[in-house]
């Protein structure tokens, strides 16, 4: 296998070795959680501080996307709350169906452990506020059910490996389960009356990405794209619209329409493909079976 000394310029080097900072930094679980940590610390100082009222003026501030006459309108605070909330329960979703594909969920009875343990994490928190509100304000049950997953698995994170991988996807399992379910009591009884139209709209486009699940799918941009419209129609139905990113989260494929017991032997039969095709002498720009060869190549491996 050739070095990268040998594979890239000089140039190109540094860029990988930028790219793999960053990407080693983003990826830090600790980092993050520090992060989220330290900005928690801040709200709660500002809360109780007067720069509270500039922060909450811009939380409401509405953003603004339009073409001409057609605009859309926006405040911090929903973007934050709906949309990038969104891609946080994407990317947790994704995570748990890894779980529940080929890792520690595996077992349909591991799996049920967390769940009924969420089931008692919201049933039991709005019980006891019923106790004690019996007479003053009952419907504030469903303000102690929600856990704060963002939060948990933060904490989790800063302790780094000294957590069992079992131990985290429990506690993952059982905060996304627990919002899933606060979620939907607040859109059943809380929220505003559901928009049929703009649920039907979701349903269909969910059929989409079921559809595009089965018939094995792998290029980004439909799913990009069916995704984006799903929070779109979640967000106008009066349904909370992070519900989205769970719904896309299960329906990527995880699956893969390729023979792997026979990628090794047909990778070594495209390799002295690609070499009799390569020529030391021509310009990369004119190499067209040769890059042609490749892009083959990267999109099975893709």
């Amino acid at each position: 296998m050739a070095a990268p000394e040998q594979l890239f310029n000089v140039r190109e080097r540094k860029r990988f070795e930028r790219h793999d900072i960053w990407e080693r930094i983003a990826e830090n679980g600790t980092i993050s959680a520090a992060v989220m940590v330290c900005a928690a610390i801040a709200a709660v100082i500002c809360a109780n501080t007067d720069a509270y009222e500039a922060i909450h003026h811009f939380l409401e501030t509405p953003l603004y996307v339009g073409l001409g006459n057609l605009t859309a309108g926006l405040t911090v605070e929903l973007f934050v709350n709906d949309f990038l909330m969104a891609i946080f329960f994407l990317l947790v979703g994704i995570e748990l169906k890894y779980e529940m594909t080929v890792g520690e969920l595996k077992n349909p009875r591991q799996a049920m452990l967390p769940m009924l343990a969420a089931v008692g994490g919201v049933v039991v928190p709005a019980c006891i506020y019923l106790i004690f509100n019996h007479a003053g304000a009952r419907n504030g049950w469903a303000i102690p059910m929600a856990t704060d997953i963002a939060f948990a698995l933060g904490v989790l994170s800063l302790l780094g490996n000294r957590v069992p991988n079992g131990v985290r996807v429990f506690f993952s399992t059982l905060a996304i389960a627990d919002d899933l379910i606060s979620i939907a009591a607040i859109a059943i009884f809380y929220g505003q009356s559901p928009n049929p139209f703009w649920l039907g709209a979701a349903a269909l486009v969910t059929c989409a990405l079921v559809w595009l699940n089965k018939t094995q799918h792998y290029r980004l941009a439909p799913y990009s794209v069916l995704g984006l419209l799903l929070w779109f129609c979640m967000f106008k139905s009066g349904v909370h619209a992070t519900l989205a990113g769970v719904i896309l989260a299960f329906t990527i494929p995880a699956k893969c329409g390729v023979r792997l017991d026979n990628l090794t032997d047909w990778l070594g039969e495209c390799l002295p493909l690609l070499d009799d095709r390569y020529d030391d002498e021509a310009h990369i720009l004119g190499q067209h079976d040769f890059t042609v060869s490749t892009t083959k190549v990267e999109r099975v491996m893709h």
